[in-house]
């Protein structure tokens, strides 16, 4: 079972990979990874896809969650990974 503070510190480096790649890995009008490598007319007709479409040098406050969430899934689940199948947090129980 994975702890709480095991979530915290994935969400801690998600928020240091997410911000990094919005203010670092920047082009005019991509930012982030992975989530906003596609463009969106703005001029769409529905409105999830006037919500997630960006202008140029505007901040998007729902790509960046979305990158947030994406990242702290992964994290989690590599964190899981070493966890309980590379290391042993535990100690044995000696007899």
């Amino acid at each position: 079972m994975i702890k709480v503070v095991y979530l915290f510190w994935s969400l801690l480096i998600g928020l240091f990979t997410t911000l990094l790649s919005y203010f670092y890995v920047r082009d005019d009008s991509l930012y982030g990874y992975p989530l906003v490598y596609f463009r969106i007319i703005e001029s769409a007709e529905t409105t999830s896809n006037q919500l997630i479409g960006q202008s140029l040098g505007k901040f998007s406050y729902l790509v960046f969650l979305l990158d947030l969430i994406f990242w702290w899934l992964i994290l989690s689940a590599v964190l899981v990974i070493v966890k309980n199948y590379i290391l042993d947090f535990e100690p044995s129980e000696k007899k």
